[in-house]
Order: structure tokens, then sequence, then C-alpha cells
């Protein structure tokens, strides 16, 4: 991936260790500022402010947005879940889903 010389590596004072959702250990030691486009079901969102991104090692394309993102977007993921599993979807055979 070609990296994008506008975007400015910011080193942090202390790295930030993080825990995956497979269980692994990882740690950040810089963070960048950002400009996101998100595809959404009802099309792309553009945002207005850049986002601070903390940065890890990998060859990752793609990063996934945390909790706390999605809240400041007014994305409540809890209760979605919460609706999901008052849904009929919840009532499926799960091997179909596999």
């Amino acid at each position: 991936m070609t990296k994008d010389p506008a975007v400015k590596l910011e080193k942090l004072k202390e790295a930030v260790v993080l825990r995956t959702a497979g269980g692994h250990i990882i740690q950040a030691h810089g963070s960048v500022d950002v400009s996101l486009r998100i595809n959404t079901a009802a099309g792309p969102v553009c945002l207005t402010k850049p986002v601070k991104c903390l940065v890890i090692d990998g060859d990752e394309e793609e990063f996934i947005l945390g909790k706390d993102f999605l809240t400041t977007l007014g994305i409540d993921v809890d209760r979605q879940l919460e609706q999901l599993v008052g849904s009929d979807i919840a009532d499926e055979d799960p091997e179909k889903f596999q």
C-alpha cells in the first residue's frame, strides 16, 4: 500500500496496549489524523473532521472502528445487538450462517 505523504505519524508518549478480538496483545506506538469515508448500507458517509487513529504494525489495508468512535457518530452498538437478539434472525438455524 502506498503511504500518503499528507498523513503525519505522531509518536505517542507511552505505548497503548490493546487486546484484539482474538485475545492477542498488541501495542500502538503512534497515531495519525485521517479523513474517513465510511461505506454504509445507506451509501458513503464522509466525516467532516479528521479522526485520530492509533497505528499498529501490520499489512492490513483496512481497519476496524471502535465502539467509542461509533458512539460519537450516534451508533449505539449495544442497542444494535439487543435489536438483533430480539429479531427473527436470532431464531434462525445457526448452521445457515457458517
